[in-house]
């Protein structure tokens, strides 16, 4: 698919914007709508297509935390400022909250919603993230099981 839109579209490129965005709108309209595809069994994609059924929210709702746990707002370049100090999260976080669950001294976990993302260390002032399974929310939270 990579190789034939560049040679319908890319290659040699057009003169101006337009006319480039023009050629990539009408091999779309193509690909998609005139074009039988093997993995289809010769159908084209429009004619599989279904619209989901499922409606989405303009706006999600606001990720709310227990009231036991610290929110903290991530800032510009992916700090928190926890215990009087930056800890880099990460910046794919920028302006959300994300919540902090005191164990003890040596430790905190680290929480995105309902997601465990995972243990701050206090003494060595870092993030150990937390393997990709199956993540529950604190028991003091209600709802769904999140599976990541």
């Amino acid at each position: 698919m990579h190789k034939t839109l560049k040679a319908n579209t890319a290659r040699p490129p057009a003169a101006t914007i337009r006319s480039q965005q023009k050629r990539f709108d009408t091999f779309r309209r193509d690909y998609n709508e005139q074009r039988p595809h093997e993995a289809l069994r010769m159908r084209t994609p429009s004619s599989c297509y279904q619209r989901s059924r499922r409606t989405y929210p303009s706006r999600l709702p606001e990720i709310e935390y227990p009231d036991s746990m610290q929110v903290k707002r991530v800032q510009t370049h992916g700090d928190v400022i926890y215990r009087g100090r930056r800890l880099f999260v990460t910046e794919n976080l920028y302006d959300e909250y994300v919540g902090i669950e005191e164990k003890d001294e040596a430790m905190s976990l680290l929480w995105y919603s309902g997601y465990l993302l995972g243990q701050i260390d206090h003494l060595n002032w870092c993030i150990i993230p937390t393997k990709p399974t199956c993540k529950l929310r604190p028991a003091s939270w209600t709802g769904e099981i999140q599976n990541l």
